[in-house]
Parts: C-alpha cells; sequence; structure tokens
C-alpha cells in the first residue's frame, strides 16, 4: 500500500462552508468523508470521527496541511493515538490529538489541538496537563520527542487561513516550570520535513500568508497581558520604570507597523540563523534602534526613530533617554509575545482596553488617582450629547468640538472620545446627515483620511496628566490609534498656562472672573485625583491662579507638604479652559455636593455654570482601588451675560439681606410687645415661609425672638441670598441614582452585573448604546430625554 495517495471521497460534499473549512491538494486526498459531510475518516489509520466536532475540524485542517506543507508521510502521522500514562497502579487511557512519528517510528513532534474560541480560554491548563504532563510518557524517556505544539486555526470573514500555536522546545524544556521560568519562549514555527534544512519565515508587510494577525480579540490579549506581568515583574517589588519601558516598546511596535516598506520584513520580529533564534543581544539592539535611535557621533543627531517620530522627540531630548532597562532575554520576550500581531490594523479595536489592563496590573496608583470604568466613560460621553454636538458642528461651523482631560490618566476617556466622534462622522455620513457642500467635504477628506481616520485629533484631542508615566502611556494609546500628534502634557493639570504648549498655553481676560482663562474648549470631561498632597511651592502658585488658592497657600504655609482637596482646584481649572457655552461631564466625590466645607465651590458652581445633570454613582464604581463615594457633574459653562445677571441679581439681594438684618437687629434688642408685629414680617422673609410655623404668630415677643434665635444665626448672608437668587433663576435639574452601573472590579477579575447606566449589545469599542427617549428605560434614557444642551 502506498503511503503517499489514498482514494477521493466517493461522493464530493466540500462545497459552501465545508470547504473552507479544510484546505485540498489538487490530486492528493488523505482523508474521506461520508456522503452527509458528517463523518471524517484519516484513511492512513482508517480512524472515523465525527466532522461537525469544531475541534475535528482543526485536526483536519492541520493533518492535510502536516502533509502536503510541511512534508510528512500520512503513514507518519499519528490521530488519537491511545498511550498509558500515570502511577502503575493507577494507569489510564491517554489521547494524543495528533503525533508525527520519525521514520523509526519514534516520537518527533506532538500537538494539543483547540478550536479557536477555546484556544486562550485554556491555553496554560492545555499546556500544562495536555502536552508537559503526558510528554514524557509520550516519549517513554528516550529523547526522541523534539517539540510540544499548542494549536488551532480558522479562516476568517475574507475565507484567509489564520492560525495561532505555540511550539516549545521539549529537547530544552521538559517541565510546564523550566518553560515558565525561561519566559514561555515559543519558537513560532511548525517544523517541516523533520526541521532539515528549514528557516522559519519571517512576518513580512503585505504578504499574503506572513503579514500580521488582525483579528485578535480581547480574550487573547487577556492572557498576554498576563503573561507580561508574570514573566516581566514575576510578582516582585513594583517598578515604574519598568512599565515605562514595556510602553516605550509597545511605541516601538507601532512605528515599525507604520514605517515598514511593503514586502520587507518588520524589524520587530524573532529572526532565525538556520534553525536558530538570533541572540537576545542582537534583539536588544534593534528594539533599542526602534525606540531612541542611533545617535551620530559627527553630527550629534539622531537617526529616525519612534520617539522622534511619534512623539516628536528632538536630538536634545533623545539625550536624556535611557536604554531599554530590560535585559536582553526579557526583551525577546516581549518581542516573541506582541510580533505577531497588529496594533493599527486589528479588526477588533481592543487595543484601548490592553493598554487599561496594562496600566492597571502594573503602574502604582497615586492616592485619589483611579482608572475609570468604560461604562462610566461611555455613559459621561453620550450624556453631553458629544454625539449630537460632533454633527453641528460639522454642519454649522465645519470643525469638530475641542475636547480636553486635565488629569487624563492613560487616555482613557481622550480614546473613547475620539472613537465616538468617528462613528457619528461614519453614521452621519451613510444616512445623509451631514450638509453637502465644499468647505465640508474639503474638511472630512483633510481630518479623516483613509490611511489615518483620527487624523483631526491633531487639531482636537488635548490631555495633561502629571505623572510621567501615565503621560507617556496614553500619548503611546493615543498613537495607537490614529493620532499622530499625541497632545498630552506631562505637567500638573493646575499650574498656570505659560507651563503648557499650543492651544493649551493661550491666556486671555474674563470681565466675570478675576483670573486668566484659556477658553478654548468645548467639552472637558476628567475624573481627577482627589485630596491629593500638594508640596509648598506648587501651593504658592494659587493664590493667582484660584479664588481658593490664597486660603490653600496660607494653610500650607507652615507645612513641606499638605493634602489637599484638589477636586476643587479642577472645577474652577474646568470653567478657565471651557469656551462659553462649554460643557462638561466629570467625576467627583460625593462630599462636593453636600458637604458644609465645600459650600463655596457649589456656590461657585451655580454662579458660573448652569447644572444639567447630577448621577450618583454605587460604592463599588471605583472598588477595588477606593470605596470612595463619587457622582457624575453634568454642567454648562454660562455666557458673560448670563454671569453678570446672576450678579446683579446678587447684589440686589445682598442689600435687601443687610437692610433685613439691621431691621431684625433692632428689634432684636426691643422688649416692647407691641413690636411683635414689626418682627414677624421680616422674621419670616428672613428665614422663608416653609421655615415659619404659622402658629407661632401667637406667641409672645420675648417666646418668638427665643425660639428663633438660633435660625436667625444660621441664616448667614450667603445662604439668605442664594436662596432667593435661584428662586429667581429656577431651574430642572436632573438627578439619579445608579446601584448597578454594569460590572464590579475585583483585585483579579471583573464581574458581569445589570447596567441602570444605559443599554448596549456587544463588548468594548465594538458595542453599540442604545438610547430609547420615547419609552425610556435607564438612566441614560431618561437623561437624554429630559436634558437640554444649548
Amino acid at each position: 500500500m502506498k503511503d503517499e495517495f489514498y482514494e477521493k471521497p466517493k461522493e464530493e460534499v466540500l462545497t459552501g462552508e465545508k470547504s473552507s473549512l479544510i484546505k485540498f491538494g489538487e490530486e492528493k486526498r488523505y482523508i474521506s468523508l461520508s456522503s452527509d459531510g458528517s463523518r471524517i475518516t484519516y484513511s492512513a489509520q482508517s480512524y472515523t470521527d465525527d466532522f461537525t466536532d469544531p475541534e475535528e475540524q482543526v485536526r483536519a485542517g492541520l493533518y492535510i496541511d502536516l502533509i502536503d506543507k510541511y512534508m510528512y508521510k500520512p503513514s507518519s502521522i499519528g490521530v488519537e493515538k491511545v498511550k498509558k500514562i500515570g502511577h502503575p497502579d493507577k494507569k489510564s487511557d491517554f489521547r494524543a490529538d495528533v503525533i508525527v512519528y520519525d521514520s523509526d517510528n519514534r516520537p518527533f513532534t506532538f500537538f494539543e489541538l483547540k478550536f479557536k474560541d477555546d484556544y486562550d480560554k485554556y491555553f496554560e491548563k492545555s499546556i500544562h496537563t495536555q502536552l508537559f504532563n503526558p510528554a514524557g510518557s509520550v516519549d517513554s524517556g528516550k529523547g526522541y520527542l523534539k517539540f510540544l505544539i499548542y494549536y488551532t486555526r480558522w479562516y476568517d470573514e475574507e475565507g484567509k487561513l489564520q492560525e495561532k500555536y505555540e511550539t516549545i522546545d521539549y529537547t530544552k524544556y521538559k517541565t510546564f516550570e523550566d518553560w515558565e521560568v525561561a519566559g514561555r519562549p515559543n519558537l513560532r514555527y511548525i517544523p517541516k520535513n523533520y526541521g532539515i534544512k528549514d528557516k522559519p519565515p519571517a512576518f513580512v508587510k503585505d504578504k499574503e500568508d506572513q503579514d500580521l494577525r488582525i483579528d485578535v480579540k480581547k480574550d487573547e490579549l487577556d492572557r498576554i497581558a498576563r503573561e507580561l506581568h508574570n514573566i516581566l515583574w514575576g510578582g516582585g517589588k513594583y517598578q515604574n520604570e519598568l512599565f515605562f519601558n514595556l510602553i516605550g516598546m509597545f511605541l516601538s511596535k507601532i512605528y515599525d507597523e507604520k514605517t515598514t516598506p511593503e514586502r520587507q520584513p518588520y524589524q520587530f520580529q524573532i529572526f532565525f540563523e538556520g534553525l536558530e533564534q538570533e541572540a537576545p543581544e542582537k534583539i536588544y539592539k534593534r528594539i533599542n534602534m526602534l525606540y531612541k535611535g542611533e545617535k551620530d557621533p559627527k553630527t550629534g543627531k539622531y537617526s529616525d526613530c519612534a520617539l522622534k517620530s511619534q512623539l516628536s522627540y528632538n536630538d536634545v531630548d533623545l539625550d536624556k533617554v535611557k536604554d531599554i532597562i530590560f535585559d536582553a532575554p526579557k526583551v525577546k520576550y516581549v518581542v516573541e509575545v506582541l510580533q505577531a500581531f497588529s496594533f493599527l490594523q486589528n479588526k477588533y479595536d481592543v487595543l484601548g482596553d490592553f493598554f487599561e489592563k496594562i496600566v492597571r496590573q502594573e503602574l502604582k496608583q497615586t492616592k485619589g488617582q483611579y482608572l475609570t470604568h468604560q461604562n462610566i466613560v461611555d455613559f459621561i460621553l453620550h450624556a453631553l450629547n458629544l454625539d449630537e454636538l460632533t454633527l453641528d458642528l460639522i454642519n454649522n461651523e465645519t470643525r469638530l468640538p475641542y475636547v480636553i482631560d486635565p488629569a487624563c490618566g492613560s487616555g482613557t476617556f481622550l480614546i473613547h472620545s475620539m472613537k465616538l466622534i468617528d462613528k457619528v462622522k461614519e453614521k452621519a455620513e451613510k444616512e445623509s446627515k451631514i450638509k453637502k457642500n465644499y468647505a465640508t467635504e474639503e474638511f472630512l477628506d483633510k481630518n479623516f483620511q483613509r490611511l489615518r481616520k483620527n487624523a483631526w485629533a491633531d487639531e482636537y484631542i488635548y490631555g495633561i496628566e502629571i505623572n510621567p508615566d501615565l503621560a507617556m502611556a496614553s500619548k503611546v494609546n493615543m498613537v495607537g490609534h490614529g493620532d499622530g500628534s499625541a497632545h498630552i502634557e506631562p505637567q500638573d493639570g493646575l499650574v498656570d498656562f505659560t507651563k503648557y504648549h499650543d492651544k493649551l498655553k493661550i491666556k486671555t481676560e474674563n470681565s466675570v472672573y478675576q483670573f486668566s482663562v484659556n477658553e478654548q474648549f468645548d467639552v472637558v470631561i476628567s475624573n481627577p485625583p482627589f485630596s491629593v498632597t500638594v508640596d509648598r511651592d506648587t501651593a504658592k502658585q494659587f493664590p493667582e491662579l484660584y479664588l481658593r488658592g490664597a486660603k490653600i497657600a496660607e494653610t500650607i504655609k507652615n507645612n513641606k507638604e499638605l493634602e489637599v482637596d484638589t477636586e476643587n482646584l479642577f472645577i474652577e481649572r474646568w470653567y478657565q479652559l471651557l469656551k462659553e457655552g462649554g460643557r462638561m461631564g466629570v467625576v467627583l466625590p460625593e462630599s462636593v455636593f453636600d458637604t458644609t466645607s465645600n459650600r463655596d465651590i457649589r456656590l461657585f458652581l451655580y454662579k458660573f455654570f448652569w447644572i444639567k445633570a447630577v448621577v450618583s454613582l454605587p460604592h463599588l464604581a471605583f472598588a477595588p482601588y477606593t470605596q470612595t463615594k463619587t457622582s457624575l457633574l453634568f454642567a454648562q459653562k454660562k455666557t458673560t451675560k448670563e454671569v453678570e445677571e446672576w450678579n446683579r441679581l446678587w447684589t440686589k439681594y445682598e442689600d435687601e439681606y443687610k437692610e433685613l438684618s439691621d431691621e431684625i437687629k433692632k428689634l432684636l434688642k426691643s422688649e416692647k410687645e407691641q413690636n411683635k408685629e414689626k418682627f414677624v414680617e421680616p422674621l419670616i422673609k428672613l428665614l422663608g415661609k416653609e421655615n415659619f410655623e404659622t402658629e407661632d404668630k401667637k406667641l409672645l415677643f420675648k417666646e418668638l425672638k427665643e425660639k428663633y434665635e438660633e435660625n436667625i444665626k444660621e441664616a448667614d448672608l450667603e445662604w439668605w441670598v442664594f436662596r432667593n437668587v435661584s428662586r429667581e433663576q429656577d431651574y430642572p435639574i436632573f438627578m439619579a441614582h445608579a446601584e448597578e452601573i454594569g460590572f464590579k472590579r475585583g483585585v483579579r477579575k471583573e464581574e458581569k452585573r445589570p447596567n441602570q447606566l444605559f443599554n448596549s449589545e456587544g463588548e468594548y469599542s465594538d458595542r453599540v448604546i442604545y438610547i430609547d427617549t420615547s419609552s425610556p428605560k435607564t438612566i441614560l434614557d431618561y437623561l437624554r430625554k429630559n436634558v437640554r444642551w444649548e
């Protein structure tokens, strides 16, 4: 019997969906299908199984490739081989998915197969228990087994074969623990013809079957993030410098994807020299070249690199940048883990979630600074009507909204703003909601480019972040999502505008506010750090920047540093940044809304903003970082005329209060009962009808004074004036409390929960948020129905 050729199936059934599951050669047939396509037979050993099983389809495809592509004879391939393993007294049957034998019938390569949806789910467990554990019995201690391979395959929406596999050199790593300690090295090739004179292919740009993967989903990235954590940090003491360098490697990969010429190999990958991987030191040197370039000793100039090209570093800046501090084997490991997939072209836009997971795991949280969950971010953006504002500005002003987060962290708010604005533009074009004129079309062509769909963000998206590592993470995150300039200021979000660059450094005067303002932005979105420790030198600047600045500077004068309610300073900073009519959606501690110590900032908000909505969040919103109770504030900046009207009313009632107060003080000194009637009317006016019991008119003058003595003392000027001004400018404020917000984060994992904020379909970046104002059910539905932005 010939090994090479086997009969064709008696009935050709490989059409439609089935034909895309297995690739057959033009002439050779090594398997047979039943007439209904439900059973498959591997002819070399007459093994039959259920072809409708997804894992069986993976095996059938691999089986054909092992023969056609990797040059193994069918008689050398074992399918579902049974082996007794375990203690002599308790041996059990183990079934190997696929084994490739050498010419002497000795095991050479051992495969564990998975359906694509199970690959990442069972990654560690399967490699440990279904490859390493039985490998000794498969090899029988003879030393013939060379490779362990964890494998899956599928065809994407375009009919292109996709494969994922982990190839382990069993000659070097006999146990899962040995492999783990070594950094889980992956050879990333399936040996061809027993490894004879073969060189694995590099990843090549725009070359079929060799370009980067673009179908990487969240589960796989979650696994990679865990692996990076385990290998690079290994449970040891956290080092911010390591995090900074990992982010630098991400930037290098993005730069490599952008700059590699067509049909040329990417530089961010492991090359081979013969059958051996190149030395880690060689990889380390090449990645450093991508990251910071090489300095010409004659000119002092650096070659083009990621920092220069993507983050606008100049030669002076690059002189200060250190080489990547990971040792060479760890750099090699990171490259090995990330080399196969694309950061820029991935179909499933989960890069932001990957960044957030890395940041959340590795970057030590500064007190008061916590990463904001996507549910809260998306709710804020839709509650601000950023979608409608975007379309309105495109049609009426031929521009987009200027957006800023003055405490941007890793860039979560900014990334989601970019995504929402991009979706609005695409949807509006499909539904023909964008005005058809030359100016608008020219604007869209310039700002939404085919290869840089978020080119517009160069002009419209800004961030400030005091933590340099988070600022770098935010820049790289923005670059990875197509914003080539990354306007992220690595600065304190509360300092003078002259410390900043570009649009942020602009200072102007405001006739109703005593300090300089910027007034360049349509939208402020932020979750600022609460109650942060401020040093004395920083506090010295505050008296010339903020209304509460002098008080803070005085408090801290005799201390080197002191904890300050920075959230209140941020409220003023948001006012300074916003244009008239600008909107803000922000996270604040609930104490801002209800404690006596924060009364002056509430008065500031009422004076300078129209409060649109307050949505209270549950304690778990920022767990496990903090249990601080928070609320979301939505407000619109008043115009100069509107603030002037507030001031007019304030002055009017301030004068009335003084007259009223003087009159009551005189009457309080009187002992004459006949002055009671003169006392009642101003008393009611001072306290308000709702705070005066009508029956008390029957009391004696002395009794009346004694009963309301404390109330009179508490009715101070600000309280009384505000009560009357707010009555004249009465308007509705939407208020809600969310008990469930769709998630509960723990130290190790995130639990899905009901979501009262909004209804949605899909997950993460690909999800769609539904808004129903005709029959509202969620908080967002009611908010969009009842809140009107001017």
